[in-house]
């Protein structure tokens, strides 16, 4: 809340309350001195833990932006040299693992930190990747109960598409219905319908159409009009 400065008080009022506040020091100068010494390091205690925080939250967003660095890094042939300002792998398992540990590391240390939620979901897309859909499912599921409106919704769509490939039908089902019925920023609903219907296209082929056909309602732009091509395509194979 704004401060009204004196220059908008009254001069009276101005006199009275200095008055009363010369004779509130004279009498209560041992508690006020007291009072001030409290203060102070509850200002500096607060300021301390600020700057830690900061720092922590500085040291959690390098270590998540390194480990992003390596997991997006190219995969080279192993018949080029490796570049001494890139960095690169010969194969994404090995950049997988590398990956892997680093992610690890950020999720770990700031497990409360967006940084560190962040770094949760891309140790499940890690294990994924490795194919260790045990260890995928174990992290994505972590993901999605400790990470934030941001997090959570990636990490429901990657758990779902794990649960796909370990015919664990139910849940896999039941993830993607409820990235539709709750849109995120993250995840809008547009997006999740496409998944959904991609997953039921193999099974249950007339609830995918129906779902194509809602979309194609809404007038969508050529970019989905041309997943829904594609996949509808992938169903009559």
């Amino acid at each position: 809340m704004a401060r009204i400065s004196r220059k908008e008080l009254k001069q009276d009022e101005v006199v009275l309350e200095m008055s009363k506040t010369v004779e509130f020091v004279q009498v209560h100068r041992d508690r006020l001195i007291i009072g001030g010494i409290v203060a102070a390091v509850l200002i500096i205690g607060g300021w301390g833990g600020y700057l830690l925080y900061s720092n922590r939250s500085e040291s959690a967003s390098e270590g998540l932006g390194k480990a992003l660095e390596t997991y997006h890094a190219p995969v080279r042939p192993v018949s080029l040299a490796d570049s001494p300002n890139e960095v690169t792998f010969t194969t994404e398992q090995l950049r997988a693992d590398a990956s892997l540990r680093q992610f690890q590391q950020v999720a770990d240390k700031y497990s409360m930190m967006r940084a560190g939620k962040v770094a949760r979901y891309y140790v499940g897309l890690c294990q994924l990747e490795l194919g260790h859909l045990a260890d995928a499912d174990k992290e994505l599921n972590t993901a999605v109960s400790t990470g934030d409106s941001y997090v959570q919704p990636l990490a429901r769509l990657a758990l779902a598409g794990v649960q796909a490939r370990e015919n664990k039908a139910a849940d896999a089902e039941q993830n993607f219905r409820y990235l539709v019925d709750h849109p995120s920023d993250t995840v809008p609903k547009i997006t999740a319908q496409l998944a959904l219907a991609d997953y039921l296209g193999a099974t249950k082929p007339a609830e995918a159409e129906k779902i194509y056909k809602e979309l194609e309602a809404g007038k969508p732009d050529v970019q989905i009009t041309e997943l829904i091509q594609k996949q509808r395509a992938e169903i009559a194979k």
